[in-house]
């Protein structure tokens, strides 16, 4: 993960299921009303998110 390019988003703010993980990977402020630029969720948790956020601008991989 460490070479996954997940730096770039050092700067970003993320919502991630496993907010320890994705922290330390990308050094991102890991927050969820804050206008993120990367979701790292499961699909049951972005489902529940859903109703809190548009997640339609986000891609899936």
């Amino acid at each position: 993960m460490r070479y996954a390019g997940l730096e770039k988003y050092k700067n970003a703010t993320v919502i991630a299921g496993d907010v320890g993980f994705i922290g330390y990977f990308t050094g991102a402020q890991v927050c969820a009303r804050n206008n993120p630029g990367l979701l790292f969720l499961t699909t049951s948790q972005l489902s529940g998110i859903a109703p809190f956020l548009d997640v339609k601008q986000f891609h899936s991989r």
